[in-house]
């Protein structure tokens, strides 16, 4: 995984978590929607990268 979708994840984790946007150390630097997304995956799904991969094909193929 890269380090930005690591950065995206654990910004996910800790909004499932009640922590808030964050990094785990400080306010998170990168913008809000898409780790809320995950988020809302995360809670409805279950925290598994498949169904983030295939929500986003999902999106990708309704927007084409």
């Amino acid at each position: 995984m890269e380090n930005d979708a690591k950065a995206y994840i654990i910004i996910a984790e800790n909004i499932t978590a009640g922590k808030g946007i964050t990094d785990g150390f400080s306010r998170a630097e990168r913008p809000p929607v898409y780790p809320i997304f995950i988020a809302s995956i995360f809670s409805i799904f279950g925290n598994n990268l498949f169904n983030i991969k295939f929500a986003n094909i999902i999106i990708s193929v309704v927007i084409c």
